[in-house]
């Protein structure tokens, strides 16, 4: 028998967690800013909403998205159930440029590493993006679906 690559699947985190996790990587940007850390403080706001939106995610049911990256992709299922969200869709798709960009040198950029390619501005527009994503899921969390009869979910 051949062996596993990947562990099996466990049951998701409860959507508290998510919701710990997306406040944690927030702080880690703040604190990775103030040391000029500007393109890793830009990836931890791209796993900020990222945690954010896997959290209203699992309150709304849905659990089978979890290993999935793209905020465009998280936001887009979540606002099937909460239409609000779409508000904060542009704000998606720039954290998502960030979420490869960040991390490794690319070719279009002459292969310089990301270090030398982000700066404050670039920290303080992805945290302001991830703060609305945030405040956006938090808010979609407490609304009553539509036709539900008054309960969430």
């Amino acid at each position: 028998m051949a062996a596993r690559c990947r562990p099996r699947r466990q049951d998701p985190l409860p959507a508290h967690s998510w919701w710990q996790h997306a406040e944690s990587a927030l702080a880690a940007a703040d604190t990775l800013a103030g040391a000029a850390l500007y393109h890793w403080a830009c990836f931890c706001c791209h796993q900020a909403a990222e945690a954010a939106l896997k959290a209203l995610l699992i309150h709304l049911g849905r659990t089978d998205l979890l290993e999935h990256h793209s905020l465009a992709d998280l936001l887009r299922h979540a606002a099937r159930r909460r239409p609000g969200l779409r508000s904060v869709r542009p704000a998606a798709r720039a954290l998502d440029w960030h979420y490869l960009k960040a991390r490794y040198p690319q070719a279009r950029y002459r292969w310089r590493p990301p270090a030398e390619l982000y700066n404050r501005k670039d920290y303080e527009v992805c945290s302001e993006f991830a703060r609305s994503i945030l405040a956006a899921c938090r808010t979609a969390a407490t609304e009553v679906a539509p036709g539900s009869g008054g309960q969430n979910g």
